[in-house]
């Protein structure tokens, strides 16, 4: 035991500096070398990590369990297996040419896996006006075997579904949107939430294609416009204010017209007749004195 742990030691230690799969291509390494006895230390000291997501832990559970078989210790490869195939009851070898013995104890191991307990939290939403359906799910228990979250649905009636996949965050949550249909009417959406192995196989699910929940969405409400109205005056008519001046009448200025001519002619007859004087009549010319004012 002490051994063990001085030979896991350094691999632990620089667990935070390796990426995940840059160790675990390091223990494939050994254990394809036949280094056993490193390369058992290196794969505990891998699946210690708790940074691996769901198919980087599966993957090295496999190592592990045929680095356990190399070694001729069945207890500690059928307890790794046992783990294995309960996190992902169709994971599949990922060496097609491994030996029978290591091809016969996972074939076993697949048959009689009983898979972990997953349950998925989820409230389904109410819709208070027509908008893309906001939908969140959490894994209770043994997130870290959940590979993704599915989100499954359809218009109520349709014959085939849409997926989204969702991604977990380190809660163990993950959110998505299902998105309305082109018009405005009311819709009724049916889904299932789906917790999927990294093989695909469903470790657990909330509705299903045969019992949907059902998320109802309200019709859009109308949209009013308003329209603005511009009032134009119409052209009238122009119409003089009554008034008592008359100096715009056509009559006056008339009468002007004929004033001023008139006076002219009288002038100029006038000027005529003085310029030649007075007639002599037969009273003969009188001369009228000057009266001053």
């Amino acid at each position: 035991m002490i051994v063990m742990l001085a030979a896991w030691a350094p691999f632990a230690h620089a667990q935070d500096a390796t990426p995940p799969s840059a160790q675990l291509a390091e223990v494939r390494e050994l254990a394809l070398r036949a280094n056993y006895r490193t390369a058992l230390p290196a794969a505990q000291a891998l699946l210690a990590r708790t940074d691996l997501d769901a198919a980087t832990r599966n993957q090295a559970l496999e190592v592990l369990a045929t680095i356990h078989l190399a070694m001729r210790d069945e207890i500690a490869a059928r307890d790794t297996l046992a783990t294995l195939y309960a996190r992902d009851p169709a994971h599949r070898l990922a060496d097609p040419d491994a030996s029978p013995v290591v091809q016969s104890a996972f074939a076993r191991a697949r048959e009689s896996a009983t898979p972990l307990a997953i349950t998925i939290e989820h409230v389904p939403p109410v819709l208070a006006r027509h908008d893309a359906a906001e939908i969140g799910a959490r894994v209770v228990d043994h997130a870290d075997a959940v590979h993704e979250i599915r989100l499954a649905h359809r218009a109520r009636g349709a014959a085939r579904a849409s997926v989204v996949v969702l991604a977990l965050d380190a809660d163990g949550a993950a959110s998505g949107r299902i998105a309305l249909p082109g018009d405005d009417a009311a819709a009724a959406i049916e889904y299932w939430i789906e917790a999927a192995a990294p093989s695909g196989h469903v470790l657990a699910r909330v509705g299903s294609p045969d019992a949907p929940l059902v998320v109802e969405v309200p019709a859009a409400a109308p949209v009013v416009v308003a329209r603005a109205t511009t009032t134009v005056d119409e052209p009238r008519d122009h119409v003089e204010p009554a008034s008592g001046d008359v100096t715009g009448e056509w009559w006056l200025w008339t009468l002007i017209g004929v004033a001023v001519v008139g006076a002219g002619v009288g002038i100029g007859v006038g000027v005529a007749v003085a310029s030649e004087g007075p007639s002599d009549g037969s009273l003969g010319n009188v001369t009228l004195p000057l009266l001053a004012f």
